[in-house]
């Protein structure tokens, strides 16, 4: 039997099948259990009305009193030192949110040739300057990304053991780069982009909830402090 509620669960709505991480009381220890769609007790609670990855539809999972069957039980976690390389996605994503921010501002910039100036805003040096820093933070921020990646995939078990602090300030580097690249685009389109019609609205809401995916700023500057300092 399991009971509890899981937090932020992506697509609930629309899954056959769920993953959950449940303590066993007996000794415990942490279980993941395969759950299907449908079973009695299980049920989702609409709450997930955010400003930003709306479409993720990431409901609560409710599970009152849910009876499985032993192979329901896929696997018992083993803790291991090593850092969840599979975190690298979510700075994955945020960097995918601000290149698409700079092409929309460089579209923009091409086809843009306001009566003032009888040109495209492309020519306008303060434009160039700011799609030119948004550039640098993109490149920045691949680098860092893929780096890490391929560090990670030629690296000994020993040597990935030392990566913690590689995959925090990645994530940490690459959303905020992410964010000011957002940031950057939508000052050279201006006010169109704030539009619900602009996909800059959108870029701009969602880069946002990166801020807010493991691990935190505060931790990863805090672990840093602590590298540093050899503690």
């Amino acid at each position: 039997m399991i009971n509890g509620e899981k937090t932020f669960y992506t697509l609930a709505e629309h899954l056959d099948y769920y993953l959950v991480l449940a303590t066993i009381e007996e000794d415990g220890s942490t279980g993941v259990f395969l759950i299907k769609k449908g079973t009695e007790g299980v049920t989702i609670n609409p709450t997930w009305d955010m400003v930003a990855m709306g479409s993720t539809g990431s409901h609560d999972l409710v599970l009152d009193q849910v009876i499985l069957q032993e192979d329901a039980l896929l696997k018992v976690q083993v803790r291991k030192e090593l850092p969840q390389a599979w975190l690298l996605h979510i700075p994955a994503c945020y960097l995918g949110i601000g290149y698409a921010a700079i092409q929309e501002a460089a579209t923009y910039a091409r086809k843009y040739a306001p009566n003032s100036i009888g040109k495209p805003i492309a020519t306008i040096p303060t434009v160039r300057q700011r799609l030119g820093e948004a550039m640098l933070l993109y490149q920045q921020s691949q680098s860092i990304l893929y780096g890490v990646s391929k560090q990670w995939d030629e690296a000994s078990i020993d040597e990935r053991k030392t990566m913690h602090l590689s995959f925090m300030m990645t994530k940490h580097s690459v959303v905020q780069h992410a964010i000011n690249m957002v940031d950057l685009s939508m000052k050279v389109v201006g006010a169109q982009s704030l539009a619900h019609a602009s996909p800059l609205s959108r870029y701009y809401r969602n880069v946002r909830a990166g801020l807010h995916n493991p691990p935190m700023d505060d931790q990863t500057v805090e672990f840093a402090a602590k590298t540093v300092l050899n503690e």
